[in-house]
């Protein structure tokens, strides 16, 4: 499952929850830019969404995707649209820290409204429930990738095999990925 962790910098980089905890989420990062490790909640949140956003206005605050250095993974950062010429936007950051200066060009496709609709977590956020796993599969189900496509498919899912139980233990923050994650499972299991 895909969120967004928060650095100290202000900025949100993309993770992948690798376990769920009662202290906060146990994430990696893409590219692996850093190790693993368990941000608190109110670190993380969902991706926001952008419905409905118009087109961005000059004197506008929005997030931009930029990259701090160059060991560092891409973050979003909250950065004042100083002007906007076609494709693209004159930005500047509101943190000293965003992007190593205080001014950038970026193309409009990398900057995102800043009042997008975001899911701030919480331990309570998580929607649970289980899927038995077929006798047949439950040796399969035990490797770490065995469920990966599946939560793919599903989207804004967490999944997690528990041995003893023969269970598949589903987490989502959506409970239309629950429902989704159900209707796809008969499938996933005659494919698999």
């Amino acid at each position: 499952m895909e969120i967004e962790v928060r650095f100290p910098n202000g900025g949100y980089y993309k993770a992948f929850v690798q376990s769920i905890t009662a202290d906060g989420l146990q994430v990696t990062f893409e590219n692996e830019w850093q190790p693993s490790q368990v941000f608190p909640y109110d670190q993380c949140r969902m991706p926001p969404t952008n419905e409905g956003h118009q087109a961005f206005k000059e004197g506008e605050v929005a997030e931009c995707l930029v990259k701090n250095q160059a060991n560092e993974g891409f973050g979003w950062h909250q950065a004042r649209i100083k002007q906007i010429k076609g494709d693209f936007a004159v930005v500047e950051y509101l943190s000293a820290e965003a992007a190593g200066s205080s001014t950038d060009v970026l193309s409009l496709d990398r900057c995102r409204p800043l009042t997008a609709k975001s899911a701030g977590l919480k331990p309570d956020s998580f929607k649970r429930d289980t899927i038995d796993v077929p006798d047949d599969l439950r040796e399969y189900s035990k490797r770490p990738d065995a469920y990966t496509e599946y939560a793919k498919a599903v989207k804004n899912l967490f999944v997690q095999y528990d041995a003893a139980a023969g269970k598949l233990n589903l987490m989502s923050c959506y409970s239309q990925s629950i429902k989704r994650a159900h209707i796809l499972a008969d499938m996933y299991f005659k494919d698999t």
